[in-house]
């Protein structure tokens, strides 16, 4: 694909750039936590208190019990602890900013990385689409020194060095297929592409 839709796919893709925008999303529940103590809690507490009470004498056993059930609202105001909620209040919202700015530098060298590793991808095809036409080149010249070799025209040393030439030509080709596949293996890496999906 083109370096744009790389990079697009590097926002969502990425684990590092995933991770920080994990992170991020962390640090604004903390901002949200830390405001919550502003204002007042209501609970709710259910009580059941059961007692057995057991008397003995030569008549028999008696027994005798008592519940007691409660139900108890509570209305908490948190009116002054001294600035503690202001103080955790601002630092939730700093690590909220630091956060944020880490999402940004995640994914500005995640796309400096991507776009690296496609210049040099987009390279490596380059060299390998000229090492295959060399390949082939190479190829027909044998095909046609066949024909003068078989008539005399072309000696056997030279003939042997236009199959010499296309074996080289082969394994140059070879190598250029497998660098340009390790480079695109590379750029499927960084943008994330090479992982269990996520369910």
């Amino acid at each position: 694909g083109d370096l744009s839709a790389l990079h697009a796919r590097v926002q969502h893709d990425n684990l590092l750039v995933r991770n920080a925008n994990l992170n991020k999303d962390i640090s604004v529940q903390g901002v949200k936590m830390a405001t919550a103590r502003l204002y007042p809690v209501i609970s709710l507490r259910n009580t059941n208190v059961d007692s057995q009470n057991y008397f003995s004498n030569d008549e028999g056993t008696l027994s005798s019990g008592n519940t007691n059930q409660a139900i108890t609202l509570s209305l908490n105001f948190n009116i002054f602890n001294g600035g503690a909620t202001r103080r955790a209040i601002a630092e939730a919202k700093l690590k909220q900013e630091i956060a944020q700015l880490g999402v940004e530098e995640q994914l500005s060298e995640a796309q400096k990385l991507v776009s690296n590793a496609f210049d040099i991808f987009s390279t490596n095809s380059s060299v390998y689409k000229l090492s295959s036409k060399a390949s082939e080149n190479a190829r027909i010249a044998l095909e046609i020194s066949e024909s003068g070799y078989s008539d005399g025209v072309v000696g056997s040393l030279d003939y042997r060095a236009l199959e010499v030439a296309y074996q080289n030509a082969r394994v140059q080709e070879l190598q250029a297929l497998q660098v340009w596949r390790a480079s695109f293996m590379e750029v499927q890496r960084l943008v994330g592409a090479l992982r269990a999906p996520i369910n």
